[in-house]
């Protein structure tokens, strides 16, 4: 049988992929001689402490210390069984990184069986969730101490299952996630990221539409019954948009107990970096007088 010529997408999709895992891999270096007692005794102390774990598992992406929004955030995703929050963080706060630390982790500790990832199209929703894959089936550290990942027949780009028995699908915005089941097991954490464009913004009536689908398509696949967290990360790039919606859901659920806003600009109130760990006052001088103001708040602010 013919092979299939690949096209130049696929050529540039393969390479960026290659590359992806080959940094995942050289990140994660291992003592191929630990025991099974000392891997068992590492597992038990790191677990008992997300940023621990993190900066173990992850060290490609912790290159810097987090900042206590970032510390704050993750409490309380991670100690509620049902959430809702929005992170409207700026740019270059490691919106996308963190939620895929905190999610990989719930999924090797069982605490989550079923994930979805959002986005504004399939390509972008497959390009999100392309880290999972790469660390699930190439992280040195991951394999070693949570077993080989990687599960034969149920492995595909935007939709794969690992050996710890939690699924992954990536989904665009008005594709239809009705019938996503892992065995019995209904979505239980939805994550939707960089879910708003530019056009559709202004089109008020498409925000309609998407944020209609979210409500009756997407959010209902989740079991009443059962746990679920939803999760959104995105940059309030219009007065109506997906983000400034659910950012008024979530105001709505924190009197029950379970939603929570958070606005993080790329400076704080007293105009000083938020994240100075990573971004120097003088980094974001510079980078923020390469656009003009506008375009400076809509990103960062």
């Amino acid at each position: 049988m013919a092979k299939k010529r690949l096209t130049p997408q696929d050529r540039l999709a393969l390479e960026g992929w290659n590359e992806l895992v080959a940094s995942i891999r050289e990140s994660s270096d291992i003592n191929p001689a630990d025991s099974t007692a000392e891997i068992e005794t590492r597992k038990k102390r790191l677990e008992t402490d997300d940023e621990a774990w993190f900066r173990y598992y992850f060290a490609q992406y912790y290159t810097c210390e987090p900042a206590i929004f970032h510390k704050r955030a993750t409490k309380r995703f991670m100690s509620h069984d049902r959430w809702y929050e929005v992170r409207a963080w700026s740019r270059e706060l490691a919106k996308s990184a963190r939620a895929m630390m905190e999610i990989i982790k719930l999924a090797l500790t069982r605490r989550v069986r079923n994930v979805l990832l959002i986005s504004n199209s399939g390509d972008n929703a497959q390009r999100l969730l392309l880290p999972f894959m790469a660390n699930m089936e190439e992280n040195q550290r991951i394999i070693q101490d949570y077993g080989p990942q990687k599960k034969p027949g149920l492995w595909e780009t935007g939709e794969f299952t690992c050996q710890c028995g939690c699924s992954f699908r990536a989904i665009g915005a008005g594709q239809s996630p009705r019938g996503t089941r892992n065995k019995n097991f209904r979505p239980d954490c939805i994550l939707i990221d960089d879910i708003d464009t530019d056009e559709e913004c202004r089109n008020p009536e498409r925000i309609k539409a998407k944020w209609k689908w979210i409500e009756e398509a997407l959010i209902p696949t989740m079991s009443v019954s059962g746990h679920y967290r939803v999760l959104f990360n995105g940059n309030i790039i219009a007065p109506d948009c997906c983000i400034t919606r659910a950012i008024e859901k979530a105001g709505e659920l924190k009197a029950k107990g379970i939603g929570h806003v958070d606005v993080i600009n790329i400076r704080d109130k007293n105009g000083i970096s938020s994240w100075p760990e990573k971004n120097s006052e003088e980094d974001i001088d510079l980078f923020l007088s390469m656009v003009t103001a506008s375009a400076a708040q809509k990103e960062f602010f």
